[in-house]
């Protein structure tokens, strides 16, 4: 699925690293981020862009779980950020998204620094229990079981 992250316009994005968007004036970074944001999610829900309010969270466009990893992953690992899956899931919008990419974008760095296992685990126990049923749920969907 990951392979399906493209932006409508190719030659826009094939550029699309942390290094090219920090290579931007400041201000025109939250634009461009929040343009290709709202397009990723249009894609990703096949909805037209102009139906996608930045400041709407973005778990009422009927986001599942499963998705929301799925665009939390394309996101991170085009940009080289992190992002919580709890802030899909607690109703972050793509403005505040956006929000926390620039903050993690200007955060020095480190070689070969990305998500490590106690990362992972602490982000895991922020999740509540309804969370990780969802989560559990979407999964056994996806997979072609049913639900309980």
């Amino acid at each position: 699925m990951v392979g399906q992250w493209r932006a409508a316009d190719e030659s826009s994005t094939d550029g699309l690293t942390r290094t090219a968007l920090l290579a931007l004036p400041a201000r025109e970074r939250r634009q461009w981020l929040e343009t290709y944001f709202r397009n990723q999610l249009a894609r990703l829900l096949r909805l037209d862009p102009s139906a996608v309010d930045l400041h709407e969270p973005v778990n009422t466009f009927g986001l599942d779980s499963l998705r929301s990893v799925e665009l939390k992953n394309a996101l991170e690992g085009r940009l080289g950020v992190t992002l919580s899956i709890s802030s899909f899931l607690e109703g972050a919008s793509i403005a505040d998204l956006v929000s926390i990419v620039l903050q993690d974008l200007s955060a020095p760095t480190t070689v070969g620094e990305g998500p490590t296992m106690s990362k992972l685990l602490d982000e895991i126990q922020q999740l509540s229990g309804e969370q990780v049923r969802k989560l559990l749920d979407a999964d056994r969907i996806a997979a072609g079981g049913t639900l309980p």
